[in-house]
């Protein structure tokens, strides 16, 4: 054999071990889960994503591109943030922004809501719901036979309360408050000249005689008092006076300066009309020791809630104004005011979620910080915490979405989990929370989503 081919056969020789020893640590590398980021020009080792579902055999989405089906674990992820998707037919698709960690495992097990919400066959087109109570009972009007109605949505049973000439054509609002306990209804109608009180037991739809809505002086606004479970306040020309359900014992309480009122313990705080302001204070003889001044609005409609921590919150429903009054500051007992509304308190905490009905909004009273959550284009008419504090629920004129309260890495996670609007959620006695949902065909429940 010539030398030219000894030398060309070297010569293949070398490039052979030449590759051999770029290519095998390569291979070496590949496999044990590094890879090479062309955006940071950098040598990452990759991170792992368990992915289970109920039920199984969902399909997973790791950036929209499809990874298998579930039970899945993909071993040769990029670190950083991705968005794992999981769907399952006939099931609401999971959506979540997931953070990888070099050579660590992310896991995601999430349970899928059904598609398809169980509808509890009530309400029509002709029908108005006025008010959800805490223990699954709704009252509606049908603006077609002009009759205000109480259903029960777990026995599905109407009572019909009021109709024929108690509730007309005249009538232009209809307002209900229940009872600390929900067992009493407050309902009032509103016409142009003159307001109707009416007081119903929430179990039989009987009705509650109270004496003091039948005395010739009428009554300028009526509220269930927020601070004890039995008490009723209500203003006359004379004054305000409380009736406690259980004992049926009628006091007068407070001048006729007073716009709302709660007990707090053995204190009454009031809000009084003082001139270009509402005053807001606890009312002690005569006297009351002002805490804070608020904006006097026209027409305005007050509710006094009791808040975390024995603060105040106050809401105003005509201009949609909130404010956080904390007695114990004696520096700044006004801690929190403004535009809002849809209040929510952090179950076991003492965060409020509010809205201003584009924004929502996380306030924290330790430290007076308030942080923006997400804007969205369409109008907010819900919002609520869910179970699991990280996250929230809140409802548009057509869906129900999930968002995030807390990120670690920057963009919140945001999706639809059921279509209609939201009306309340609703703690069962097996503890299982119904989500009811006004839907085009009636109100729906469905179980609460886990997150």
């Amino acid at each position: 054999m010539n030398k030219g081919f000894w030398k060309h056969r070297r010569y293949i020789f070398l490039l052979f071990l030449l590759s051999f020893f770029i290519l095998a640590p390569l291979i070496v590398l590949y496999t044990a889960g590094y890879r090479y980021n062309i955006t940071t020009g950098t040598v990452l080792r990759t991170g792992i994503l368990s992915a289970a579902s109920t039920p199984k055999g969902a399909a997973v989405f790791i950036d929209n591109i499809p990874a298998g089906e579930t039970p899945l674990i993909v071993k040769t992820i990029i670190p950083g943030v991705h968005i794992i998707k999981i769907e399952a037919e006939n099931y609401l698709p999971w959506q979540k922004n997931i953070r990888i960690e070099s050579r660590q495992t992310a896991f995601v097990t999430p349970n899928l809501l059904k598609n398809s919400p169980r509808e509890t066959t009530f309400a029509s087109s002709s029908e108005n719901i006025l008010s959800i109570s805490e223990t699954s009972k709704a009252i509606y009007q049908n603006t077609e036979t002009h009759t205000v109605s109480l259903f029960d949505l777990v026995n599905k049973k109407t009572t019909v309360l009021i109709e024929g000439s108690d509730i007309s054509e005249e009538t232009e609002n209809i307002q209900i408050v229940w009872s600390l306990n929900n067992d009493i209804a407050l309902i009032t109608l509103f016409t142009s000249e003159s307001k109707n009180y009416n007081l119903f037991y929430t179990d039989t739809g009987i009705p509650y005689s109270l004496p003091a809505l039948k005395d010739a002086e009428p009554i300028l606004s009526a509220w269930f008092e927020t601070g004890r479970a039995d008490s009723l306040h209500f203003l006359k020309e004379d004054g305000l006076w409380e009736y406690k359900l259980s004992t049926k014992e009628l006091a007068l309480i407070g001048p006729s300066s007073v716009k709302q009122s709660m007990w707090m313990g053995n204190d009454l705080f009031v809000l009084q009309n003082a001139g270009d302001f509402v005053s807001a204070g606890f009312l002690k003889g005569e006297a009351t020791s002002i805490l804070a001044y608020l904006p006097q609005i026209t027409n305005g409609q007050y509710t006094i809630i009791p808040a975390p921590g024995n603060r105040i919150l106050i809401t105003e429903s005509t201009q949609n104004t909130i404010s956080l009054i904390n007695p114990q500051n004696t520096t700044n007992p006004l801690e929190l005011q403004t535009k809002g509304m849809l209040p929510s308190f952090e179950p076991g905490g003492d965060r409020i979620l509010y809205t201003d009905g584009f924004e929502i909004f996380l306030y924290t009273p330790y430290g007076n910080n308030r942080e923006t959550l997400t804007r969205i284009s369409r109008p907010i008419t819900q919002l609520l915490w869910h179970p699991n504090h990280d996250w929230i629920l809140f409802g548009t004129d057509t869906e129900l979405n999930a968002l995030e309260t807390f990120t670690t890495h920057g963009d919140r996670t945001s999706f639809p989990i059921a279509k209609g609007v939201l009306l309340k959620t609703i703690m069962q006695k097996d503890k299982k929370s119904l989500i009811l949902l006004d839907h085009e065909d009636g109100i729906n429940t469905v179980d609460l989503i886990e997150l």
